[in-house]
Parts: structure tokens; sequence; C-alpha cells
């Protein structure tokens, strides 16, 4: 070998050790008889063996490799792809499998999507919950990038009949606007709240002074938000069903020492009132986690004054001081 071919292999050799994976993610899927795909996967995703034999059943993951995705006219040979999961196994063990990146993977934009097709392992899985995590390696295999970070679950159910409700909800909206987190929020208006559901509401921050007697109608308290997600909120194609689950998604919840067990115990919304022009409107009602305290046998909390923080994902929108009397 000549001195040139050595610094040859020598430059190829280090070019190859610096090389790694920059990012990775975008988890997603394609099924259905029509095959789409839909940015995001419900945690857990569940897939019907009875639909198996004739609906894709696809999970996908992306990966950012620096000279080597976004060059088009690059080979993504040196990219290994492998999904890790105890699918298809008999006695839960990790199973990898390593893609195909002529078959099973394509560039997407600057990235590597890769395709790992279930179906086949589906119709002879039995029905239970099994995880899964996509793994892309640069370097020959020293090190690995993997995504989802957290591992994800999918479950086999033996008929459709087996699929929770909200798992179908979640599925449907997925297809529809795609991923639903805090970060798609494009404006929030003030939160407000109500004591009276024939009173004004307040603007937040606000002190309000509420009675518990037991003898007496229940207490009335309301905090509501009006929030819009382009794209999301203006879609009358949604069901109510549907942009329940997007507030949800969104985040939005109250914390405060005033819910018993946890001085951060989030109260999630109760409720959708619908579309106030192109804006949701989460509503969280305070009597209803009363009313499940005393169908528990368990005491309301001492009097005393007690914070409620509004938030939308990690976003404080304000503060309501809640004056509270329990007698």
């Amino acid at each position: 070998m000549s001195p040139q071919d050595t610094n040859t292999k020598q430059n190829s050799t280090s070019m190859t050790s610096m090389t790694s994976v920059s990012w990775a993610g975008n988890l997603g899927r394609i099924i259905g008889i029509n095959a789409e795909y839909s940015r995001g996967v419900p945690e857990p995703a569940y897939f019907v063996k009875t639909l198996a034999s004739h609906h894709a059943m696809v999970l996908t993951a992306e990966a950012y490799v620096n000279g080597i995705t976004d060059q088009p006219t690059v080979a993504l040979d040196p990219i290994i792809v492998e999904v890790q999961s105890d699918l298809g196994t008999k006695d839960g063990s990790l199973f990898i499998h390593r893609l195909n990146n002529n078959e099973e993977c394509r560039r997407v934009n600057n990235n590597i999507r890769a395709y790992w097709d279930i179906a086949p392992i589906i119709v002879n899985a039995v029905p239970g919950r099994y995880h899964y995590q996509f793994r892309f390696s640069a370097d020959s295999g020293e090190s690995w990038l993997i995504a989802p970070k957290q591992v994800q679950h999918l479950v086999v159910a033996e008929d459709l009949k087996d699929v929770p409700v909200e798992a179908l909800i979640e599925s449907s909206v997925l297809f529809k606007v795609g991923e639903i987190t805090p970060e798609r929020i494009g404006w929030l208006g003030p939160a407000t709240v109500r004591t009276n559901r024939d009173h004004p509401p307040q603007p937040l921050p606000a002190e309000v002074n509420l009675n518990y007697k037991n003898n007496l109608e229940p207490i009335f308290l309301e905090v509501a938000l009006q929030v819009w997600v382009p794209s999301v909120s203006n879609r009358a194609d949604l069901t109510p069903e549907e942009h329940t689950l997007v507030l949800k998604q969104l985040g939005l919840r109250i914390e405060s020492p005033f819910f018993i067990g946890s001085g951060s115990e989030a109260l999630g919304f109760a409720g959708k009132a619908g579309i106030h022009e192109h804006d949701d409107i989460a509503r969280f009602y305070l009597s209803q986690y009363l009313e499940t305290l005393k169908k528990s046998g368990v005491p309301p909390p001492s009097s005393g004054n007690y914070p409620l923080d509004v938030f939308a994902g990690e976003k404080h929108l304000g503060t309501i001081q809640l004056h509270w009397k329990y007698e």
C-alpha cells in the first residue's frame, strides 16, 4: 500500500469515526386500508389482529446525519437503523430488527425516514402490550441515538371492539391534524373564574370566597380559558370529543396544594364548551373534584387560603387565590 493510499484510508477512517447521528425523532405511522401517513403515534398505539391482513401497519422514525441525509447524491448505506422491541418474541425478550436501507428507509427532506412494517408480526402476535424504540448509528454501531427517548408501547388487540373509545379518538385526531403539543398553541386568552353560573366571569388574578356546607347545594367554581391552535381550533370537522382530547394534549391544567395528596397535583379540565369564534374553551370544575372526594369518603381540605395556578404546558397563565372555608 502506498503512502497516499495509507493517508486516504486514515482520512476515511477518521471521517467515519467523526460521523454521528445529529438528531432522531419524528415518530409517525402509516395505517389503515388507504395506508395514510400521519406524524405522531398514540401512547400506547393499538393494532387489531383481524385488520392486519388488509390494513397497513407501519411505524416510522427519522434521523438527521450531517453530510449524509442532507445530500441527495450521497448513499444512506453508512447509517444503521434498528428497532428494539419485544413484539414477536414468545418469552418477552428483546428483539432487535435491522432495517434494510434500500427497502425500508428513504430520504425525506433532510432526514432519513425508517419504516418498520409490523403487520406480518401482528398477525401472529399474542394480544398484549409491547414496547419498542428505533435507534440510529452512523459510526458502525459504536454510538446510537434512540428515538423516541422514552420507550413507547403498542397494544395488540384481537378485535376492534377491544380498542378503547379514547384510543380511537386519539388516532382520529392524529390523522386529521397531526401531533398536538403545547408548542402548537398560537394564542391564549386570559383565564377567568366564576363562582355562580349567573355571574359574569372575573379575569385572573382573582380572589374567590367559598363556604362549603354538606347540607346545602353543591358549590360552583369554574375556571375557563380560551386557546387558539392553528389548523385545529377552527376545524369544524373535529368532533367535540376530538376537541376535548386536543385540549388535554395541550397540557391545560391547574396545580394547587388544595388538591389532597400532593402539593402540585394537576386537575385537568372537565369539559369542552365548544368553539368561541375560532377558539377552543377549556373549563375546570372544582365542584366535580369535591364531589369525588365526597363519594370516596374523604373530607375536603381544611379551611385556609390556597393558590390555584393555571398552566398551559409550561406557561403559567395566572393564579386564583382561593379563600376556602369548610364547615
